[in-house]
């Protein structure tokens, strides 16, 4: 047997739901909703509520939902004459910053529910500090939108909300403890959040702009004659090259090494051929391939400049690539298909 007390707990539930359909949250966001009302002067059937799921769960009647309507005191909505639309009474409001504010100062974030809570328990424990105006549970969308344990609850008023921040007892929903803030503090957590994430990876990409440390070697004084596989075969008995720059107007090229310090042991390898240097010397003389060359270690600066250019090449080939069309085999680079 249904007891008064059940059905005044459903009715409440009916005018709820109602009401969050015409909402400020729910109404700016439903474009199926927004469309019906604009071409109906605001007038929106109740048999089209009907067919909402989360209505639908409450109740089929339309009488019901009628009755309903009449008991609520919020004032938000009316009835046509007919009984047979709804329309919204107070115009939505308009999306300010002032608005925006007072909006942010009376939706709490609330963090710690599990993640198999549902929204009419979620409802009943928010509705025991004041009238709500809406709940989102914000959800995953990587995990097919599982519920992520956190929600954004608006109340109708912001000293409601307050209330609930300035409380020194501890937030609780059941056994757990929830984290609260209001969305304000949220947003400006959130990008204090990114910022730091953000400048960390600057942080670790100029670090690690230097790929192998200490694999290149300045060269300076080869002529136009100088053939790269020669030095390489020649440099790479000391430690493997990986690629010889072409020489500039002012005779310099740079070798790059597989290595890490490769460049140095090559260096240091080239230093002990030459007699009389001293051990602090940071350039010298020697002979590479027939050719007298001067050969210099870059400072950390010019290694760090030397691999961001190379980076920059690399991503604009890579970019250059995707522009271009790959041969699929066949005659004339097509897989032609063939019917038996």
């Amino acid at each position: 047997m249904v007891t008064s007390t059940e059905n005044e707990q459903v009715e409440q539930k009916i005018i709820n739901q109602v009401e969050y359909y015409f909402g400020n949250f729910n109404l700016k966001r439903d474009k199926f909703m927004q469309n019906e009302v604009k071409e109906n002067d605001g007038w929106f059937p109740i048999e089209k509520l009907l067919t909402f799921n989360r209505l639908k769960t409450l109740t089929g009647d339309k009488d019901e939902v009628i009755k309903c309507i009449k008991k609520s005191t919020s004032g938000l909505l009316e009835l046509n004459e007919n009984e047979t639309k709804l329309r919204r009474i107070t115009p939505m409001p308009e999306e300010s910053e002032e608005y925006i504010k007072e909006l942010n100062l009376r939706t709490l974030h609330l963090k710690g529910f599990p993640t198999d809570s549902v929204l009419d328990d979620i409802m009943q424990f928010c509705s025991k500090f004041g009238k709500v105006e809406s709940i989102e549970m914000r959800r995953d969308r990587r995990k097919e939108h599982a519920f992520k344990g956190c929600i954004m609850v608006t109340f109708d008023s912001k000293d409601d909300a307050q209330k609930i921040l300035d409380s020194e007892e501890e937030l609780k929903y059941n056994e757990n403890v929830l984290m609260k803030e209001n969305k304000e503090t949220y947003f400006q957590r959130k990008k204090a959040f990114y910022e730091s994430k953000a400048n960390k990876a600057k942080e670790s990409k100029e670090v690690d702009v230097i790929k192998t440390k200490g694999a290149i070697l300045n060269v300076n004084g080869f002529n136009k004659d100088m053939r790269f596989m020669d030095v390489k075969n020649e440099l790479s008995k000391i430690s493997k090259v990986a690629f010889v720059s072409s020489v500039n107007e002012q005779s310099e090229c740079k070798i790059r090494f597989y290595e890490e310090d490769g460049a140095k042991l090559v260096f240091k390898t080239l230093k002990e051929k030459v007699e009389n240097l001293e051990d602090e010397c940071e350039k010298f003389s020697v002979e590479i391939c027939g050719q007298k060359v001067e050969v210099s270690l870059p400072s950390e600066a010019q290694e760090k400049e030397f691999w961001t250019e190379y980076q920059n090449n690399s991503n604009t080939n890579r970019k250059g690539q995707k522009g271009k069309k790959r041969s699929h085999g066949g005659y004339n680079g097509k897989n032609k298909r063939f019917r038996n």
